[in-house]
Order: structure tokens, then sequence, then C-alpha cells
């Protein structure tokens, strides 16, 4: 197989692991947001 194949498959695997990682941000993000807003719920009666 020519190195190029070889680069090819780095950069896909590359891109591959942005998007698994982008999909765990997007479920964090909202679970983040529920916690701080339990937060600010719990100064505001202090």
């Amino acid at each position: 197989m020519p190195p190029e194949f070889y680069t090819l498959l780095e950069e896909i695997k590359a891109i591959d692991f942005v998007i698994v990682e982008l999909n765990y941000t997007w479920i964090l993000i909202p679970m983040i947001m529920m916690q701080f807003s339990n937060l600010m719920k719990i100064l505001k009666n202090v």
C-alpha cells in the first residue's frame, strides 16, 4: 500500500476521534448546565 493511504487512514482516525469527543461534549454540556442551575437555586435559597 502507498504511504499516502496510511496518511489518509490516520486522518480518518483523527476525524473519527474528534466526532466521538464532540458527541461526549453534547452529552456533558446539558448535565453541567443542570448542575449549574441546581447550584444557583441553592445559592438563592441561602
